[in-house]
């Protein structure tokens, strides 16, 4: 036996807390010595032995014996020392046997739950006091198996297993799932941490991240360990994400490079370093873009085909016309391709190609301006006939007929009354038309003949063709009918500034407009030449 040292209450030897008070301090209880009862003593007293003398066989006369007096000391000497071993019982009764608490912590000490919660029932729940004490050793209990987990003396399925025990009795009620919670707080960090390492280790830096972040702010034993994974993990999938980015860079696969950047941001929200890498990333995405227009502009002018190639560089800039890469390249394309109209140009007039030197260079100045290009038309076409119907005219007195409309006609006529076929010819009805040659051209040429298709008669009987340099008649052609045969003229005009051709008519008819009987077939100006550079 052993008595608590707080409360004095007596337990027995295999009892680990006090079922009083709660406690686990005890002192051993001395056994008591038992009194010693005098042996009781049998036979005749004094009184009975026979006198000296006496007659052996005469019955001796017993006297009458007085009242026995009880023997009190016997009494009192057993009555002690059964009071004693009585009361020792009754305690031993009381404590092993009848004693709800008692009762209730040995069936806990042998982890019989179910006897436990039966008599937690049945005689201690509704008995205050004996709550407060078996409620006092279960708590006790239950924090001493949360500290053996937390100090990882016990599994966490054997503290699992003795908190569902615990639980089964009722006595802490909701408290209990206080202590549980704490237990699998603890156990899904340990486990949550165990996965992150293994994922850090693996490689697998984003599902560390995860695991960390998910125990993140939780107290057990590997909270600084988890904060240091997780910055090291961080690190690693960091520099891994802008290595893996960085490759598809390499390749032009920005589109790919900046959605895996990106979908970083989701694991390492606003991280400086993965925006300012998507930064460079779509600096270098644009920066390519750019240079893939003009390499397809420069490749249209590789070929000679600077309009193609200005026309492509055109429609970029007007998709992007802030992008001022764009312009510069229009404007070293604009000056390649005066280089190369001025140049060309030249060989071709030098090959005896006037026309399509001057075609060239024409096309070109639709592009840019250049005073060297435009010099260099007009020395081209000092070596070229320019024809009567496509001079420019400087002015047109022409008008006449019933609708007092221009009479001059271009190319209507093409064949003379004798069969012969032109490319051109210019003619009118009537009145004159002048040209301002402004002393640029050597000459004036060309066939004078009656269109094919016309006939002359009493109204209409023939038409006069007169020439005039600045207002000098310098030729005329008169009385042209059905019956002139072509006549063939070529003119000195160097020393005028103007050329006026005149028709007029003679007949009846009153308009006098068919001075087309008089046209001019292939006629051309023929340029003064300039020399060529």
């Amino acid at each position: 036996m052993k008595k608590c040292n707080v409360c004095q209450a007596v337990l027995e030897d295999g009892v680990n807390f006090c079922t009083n008070c709660g406690s686990s301090s005890f002192s051993p209880i001395a056994e008591e010595t038992p009194a010693i009862v005098p042996a009781p003593v049998y036979g005749p007293g004094p009184a009975e032995i026979p006198a000296p003398g006496a007659n052996p066989y005469q019955m001796p006369v017993v006297p009458q014996k007085a009242p026995k007096k009880a023997n009190t000391g016997l009494i009192i000497g057993l009555g002690a020392g059964g009071a004693a071993v009585l009361i020792a019982v009754i305690v031993l009764l009381c404590t092993v046997v009848l004693n709800p608490v008692r009762q209730f912590t040995k069936s806990l000490d042998e982890g019989n739950y179910l006897k436990a919660a039966e008599i937690f029932d049945e005689r201690i729940e509704d008995d205050a006091k004996k709550y407060q004490k078996v409620y006092t050793v279960v708590q006790g209990r239950a924090e001493e198996l949360l500290q053996q987990y937390r100090d990882e003396m016990i599994s966490y399925d054997a503290v699992v297993s003795e908190l569902y025990g615990i639980e089964m009795t009722e006595v802490l009620g909701y408290a209990i799932y206080d202590i549980f919670d704490e237990v699998e707080t603890l156990n899904y960090c340990r486990e949550t941490y165990a996965y992150a390492e293994e994922s850090f280790n693996s490689g697998m830096y984003e599902d560390a991240i995860y695991y960390c972040r998910q125990i993140a702010g939780y107290d057990f034993e590997h909270t600084q360990d988890a904060e240091s994974l997780l910055a090291e993990a961080m690190s690693c999938y960091r520099d891994a994400v802008i290595s893996e980015a960085r490759g598809y860079m390499e390749e032009t696969w920005y589109d790919t490079a900046i959605m895996l950047l990106q979908d970083a941001l989701y694991v390492l929200p606003d991280d400086a370093a993965i925006m300012n890498e998507i930064t460079a990333c779509m600096n270098a995405e644009h920066t390519y873009t750019m240079q893939m227009f003009i390499d397809e502009a420069r490749a249209y002018a590789d070929m000679g085909d600077y309009p193609g190639a200005l026309a492509c560089i055109d429609y970029y800039i007007a998709e992007y016309p802030e992008e001022t890469v764009l312009q510069a390249e229009r404007n070293q394309l604009v000056t390649a391709f005066e280089t190369y109209v001025a140049e060309e140009s030249l060989r071709l007039a030098k090959a005896g190609e006037f026309q399509h030197a001057v075609s060239l260079a024409e096309s070109g100045l639709t592009y840019f301006t250049s005073a060297r290009v435009t010099e260099l038309v007009a020395v081209y076409k000092s070596h070229i006939p320019v024809l009567l119907s496509e001079m420019e005219m400087f002015q047109n007195d022409t008008e006449g007929g019933s609708w007092a409309s221009k009479t001059h006609k271009v190319n209507d006529y093409l064949e003379d009354n004798y069969g012969n076929k032109y490319k051109s010819s210019l003619t009118a009805g009537c009145g004159s038309i002048t040209y301002l040659v402004n002393f640029k051209y050597q000459t004036l040429s060309g066939i004078v003949a009656f269109p094919k298709g016309l006939e002359s008669d009493n109204a209409r009987s023939s038409a006069t063709l007169t020439i005039y340099g600045d207002g000098e008649q310098i030729a005329q052609f008169a009385g042209v009918h059905s019956g002139t045969a072509p006549e063939e003229f070529t003119l000195d005009i160097s020393k005028y500034e103007r050329v006026s051709l005149k028709w007029t008519c003679e007949g009846y008819n009153i308009w006098l407009d068919w001075g087309d009987f008089a046209t001019i077939f292939d006629g051309q100006f023929i340029p003064i030449p300039v020399d060529l550079p």
